[in-house]
């Protein structure tokens, strides 16, 4: 589809700018985890719909459960981002997502 955003573990943490959906900390690039809200073991897919960025605490607690049984809430649901802001330090290469997401982002990504 022309103009998709491509899922890749980059865009997932700037959909969810920087932050686990679970109990909303900061979480750089290079140490958050990808969390499958339904599980693969319970036929969960890995998509938009079914992924967060979740800190290592809370993927370690929540395991391999459900939402339920984890007693875990989303502070979001997860949905495929109709757009993701372009910049030009990301058409340079120079975008470092550890140093957070730029303020100017914001705008974008609350939509």
């Amino acid at each position: 589809i022309k103009n998709s955003i491509r899922f890749s573990r980059k865009n997932v943490w700037l959909r969810d700018e920087g932050k686990c959906l679970y109990c909303h900390k900061a979480v750089t690039f290079s140490s958050f985890t990808i969390d499958h809200v339904v599980p693969k073991t319970a036929g969960g897919q890995t998509t938009w719909d079914n992924v967060v960025t979740c800190c290592y605490t809370c993927n370690q607690k929540k395991g391999n459960k459900s939402l339920k049984d984890s007693g875990f809430n989303l502070i979001k649901l997860p949905r495929k981002p109709v757009r993701l802001p372009y910049i030009q330090e990301v058409a340079d290469g120079n975008f470092n997502p550890d140093k957070g997401i730029p303020q100017a982002w914001k705008f974008y990504l609350e939509r």
